[in-house]
């Protein structure tokens, strides 16, 4: 278990790993503009193992290409985020190839916004089990921002997804 705290910041040159290959892992972010980025990809319970980040107070996780969790047979991943929040990535697969992924992005106060951001695609069960729960003021969102990014949720004959968005306002645009 790795914490870290107080504005800090865990960065890669390359790839994050968290509870990978058969392994166990868990990353804890604390305090208001604390990170995780990689500027490769985050990879989060995949190849039989078990990841959790935890997040909290405005905190972010980041990746200049993609965020991957629970990929993978016998895969458990987990994304836990408190605070105004957001997931920055290229891609997001949540729950794949036979794995379990799980991403929660919760905010404080009546004043903290959700989002989930991404250039391209978010996948939501992509022959696997993911969860996406994303709960705040206004309308949490999900933002595909290229011309062709997709939210996709339960795909193919194994996928199974399940994609909340709870706030006082909602956007479906």
């Amino acid at each position: 278990k790795v914490t870290v705290a107080d504005q800090s910041t865990v960065h890669s040159i390359r790839d994050i790993e968290i509870g990978t290959n058969g392994g166990t892992g868990e990353v804890s972010v604390s305090g208001t503009g604390g990170s995780i980025s990689a500027a490769q990809d985050i990879f989060i319970g995949t190849n039989g193992g078990t990841g959790e980040a935890s997040l909290s107070d405005r905190g972010n996780i980041s990746a200049t290409r993609d965020v991957f969790v629970g990929i993978g047979a016998g895969s458990d991943g987990t994304i836990d985020q408190t605070g105004e929040s957001a997931v920055f990535a290229r891609d997001a697969v949540i729950g794949s190839n036979s794995g379990t992924g799980v991403v929660n992005l919760t905010g404080l106060a009546d004043s903290d916004y959700v989002n989930l951001t991404v250039s391209r695609n978010v996948l939501i069960g992509d022959n696997g089990t993911g969860t996406v729960k994303l709960e705040g003021k206004g309308a949490p969102s999900i933002y595909a921002t290229s011309g062709t990014g997709e939210v996709r949720v339960g795909l193919g004959s194994s996928g199974v997804g399940t994609l909340s968005l709870i706030g006082d306002e909602i956007n479906d645009s």
